[in-house]
C-alpha cells in the first residue's frame, strides 16, 4: 500500500512534468499493475477462505489452510483456523466414540427398544427386539403383519406414556410382551416415538413354577401328615388279625381286605407325594463343561434296549462332534430321558415309528439340543397344558416329567421349547444360553 501510495504520487509528479512522457507512462502503469495484484491477492486469500469454510460445512475437516504465508496477519489467521479444524476433528471422534459405545450398550440390553417415525418407518432397533419380534430385521411396522396383522396398528396406536400387554405369534409359539412408549423430540427434527419391549414370558413360568412349587409343598406336607398315622395304623391291625381266625370268620376276613387296602392305598398315596415332592426340590446344577457326544452316548446306552423293543428307529447327530455345552450332567441327562421317553410314548401308534437327537450350534453362537420324532403330535391347547404340573395323558404317568425338566433348564439359564402339529410329529428343543 505504501509503495502504491508512492507510484501515484509519482505519477502525478512527473504528469506535471511535461518534458518526461515516456517516465510518466511507465510509471503510471505501476499503479495498474499493483491495483490487479492487489485484487487478484484478495480473491485468491477470499477462495481460500471460501473452500475452506465450505469443506467445514459438508462435514470434512482434512482442509487446512497454508501457514508459510509471507503475510503475517494472514499466516496467524491460518494457525488460528487449523487449530480449530484440530479442535473440531478431535471432538467429533470423540463424540462418534461415544455413539459407538452407547450404540452398543443399546444392542446389548435385555430390553427391546424400537424407535419409530411418524411415518412408521424404524429410525433404531435393537438386537433384543428383533429377537422378541421374531425378525432379522425391521425398517418398517408393515413387516409385522407377517407375525400378527393387529401387531402394528397397536405399535402405531400407542401413545407416549401408555403401557400395553401384548401377545407375539410365531408359528406355534406365543411369546407374552409388555409394551411402554414414549415420545421423544429432538430440537429442528420430527418426534420419534420410543417403545421399549420387555419379554414376560421367563418372568410369568417362573412365577408359575413357584406357585406350583408352594401349592406342593403344602400339599404333600399336609397329605404326608394324614396319611403317615393311617398307613402306621393299619399296617399295626392288619398285625393284630390273626392268620388263623381269617379262615374261621367272614367277616375277619372281610375286615382283613378292607385294612390291607387301606395300608396299600395310603403306601401308594405317599409315594405319590413323595414323587410330586420332586418337582420342589430340585438341586442347584453344578455346572461344567461336558461333551454333548458323551452325552448322547450315555443317553443311548440308557434308552438302547427300550429303542429295541418298540422297534423304534433312532439316530443321533452332533455338529461339530466336539461341541461342548456348560451343563449338570446329570441333570441334563434326565431332562433328555425325560423327552425321550414321551416321545417314545409318542411314536407307538406310527407305522414307522423314528426319533431323531441332535445338537449343534445356533445363529448366536449357542447350543440347541433338538429332540425330533414322528408320532401323533399335539395341538396348540395341549402344548399349553404338558407343563402343568401332574397333568398327563398316559394311564401311568406322574404328570411332571416336562414340568421338572422345564425347570431343570430355567436353573441353566435356558429354555425348553415344544414344536408340535397333530399327525405331524413333535420337536422338543433345549436352548442353552
Amino acid at each position: 500500500m505504501l509503495l502504491l501510495s508512492f507510484n501515484i504520487y509519482a505519477f502525478f509528479y512527473f504528469y506535471f512534468q511535461s518534458r518526461f512522457y515516456v517516465t510518466t507512462l511507465l510509471i503510471g502503469l505501476c499503479p495498474i499493475w499493483q491495483i490487479w495484484a492487489l485484487f487478484w491477492y484478495v480473491q485468491r486469500t477470499n477462495l481460500q477462505l471460501y473452500r475452506f469454510f465450505d469443506t467445514l460445512i459438508a462435514g470434512d475437516f482434512s482442509e487446512r489452510l497454508p501457514e508459510l504465508h509471507h503475510d503475517s496477519g494472514f499466516r496467524e489467521l491460518s494457525r488460528s483456523l487449523n487449530r480449530i479444524i484440530v479442535t473440531l476433528s478431535d471432538k467429533r471422534a470423540e463424540t462418534e466414540q461415544k455413539r459407538r459405545f452407547f450404540q452398543s450398550v443399546l444392542q446389548q440390553v435385555g430390553v427391546g427398544l424400537v424407535s419409530l417415525r411418524p411415518d412408521g418407518s424404524v429410525a433404531f432397533i435393537n438386537r433384543s427386539a428383533r429377537r422378541m419380534l421374531r425378525l432379522h430385521n425391521l425398517t418398517h411396522v408393515r413387516q409385522l403383519h407377517s407375525i400378527d396383522p393387529g401387531l402394528s396398528i397397536v405399535l402405531m396406536a400407542i401413545k407416549s406414556g401408555q403401557r400395553r400387554w401384548i401377545q407375539v405369534h410365531k408359528g406355534p409359539q406365543r411369546v407374552q410382551l409388555a409394551l411402554f412408549a414414549q415420545k421423544i423430540q429432538l430440537p429442528q427434527r420430527e418426534g420419534y416415538k420410543l417403545l421399549t419391549l420387555q419379554n414376560l414370558q421367563p418372568e410369568l413360568e417362573e412365577k408359575e413354577s413357584e406357585a406350583w412349587k408352594d401349592l406342593i409343598r403344602v400339599l404333600s406336607h399336609e397329605i404326608m401328615n394324614s396319611m403317615t398315622p393311617i398307613s402306621s395304623l393299619s399296617t399295626t391291625a392288619l398285625q393284630l388279625i390273626p392268620k388263623e381266625t381269617e379262615a374261621l370268620s367272614k367277616k375277619f376276613v372281610d375286615l382283613h381286605e378292607a385294612i390291607s387296602t387301606i395300608s396299600r392305598r395310603s403306601q401308594g398315596l405317599m409315594q405319590f407325594v413323595q414323587n410330586y415332592r420332586r418337582f420342589a426340590c430340585i438341586p442347584d446344577p453344578s455346572r461344567e463343561p461336558f461333551a454333548v457326544e458323551c452325552l448322547f452316548g450315555r443317553l443311548h446306552t440308557l434308552m438302547h434296549s427300550h429303542l429295541i423293543d418298540r422297534s423304534i428307529a433312532f439316530e443321533s447327530q452332533v455338529t461339530p462332534t466336539d461341541l461342548h455345552v456348560v451343563i449338570d450332567p446329570a441333570l441334563i441327562e434326565q431332562v433328555l430321558i425325560n423327552v425321550l421317553t414321551n416321545a417314545m410314548d409318542a411314536v407307538a401308534d406310527s407305522p414307522t415309528p423314528r426319533i431323531r437327537l441332535t445338537a449343534a450350534m445356533d445363529h448366536q453362537a449357542q447350543v440347541s439340543i433338538q429332540i425330533t420324532d414322528n408320532g401323533r403330535g399335539m395341538d396348540e391347547a395341549m402344548i399349553d397344558k404338558v407343563f402343568i404340573p401332574f397333568f398327563t395323558t398316559k394311564t401311568h404317568g406322574s404328570g411332571v416329567g416336562l414340568s421338572i425338566s422345564r425347570q431343570i433348564m430355567r436353573l441353566h439359564a435356558g429354555t425348553l421349547r415344544i414344536i408340535s402339529s397333530v399327525g405331524q410329529g413333535t420337536t422338543v428343543t433345549l436352548h442353552f444360553t
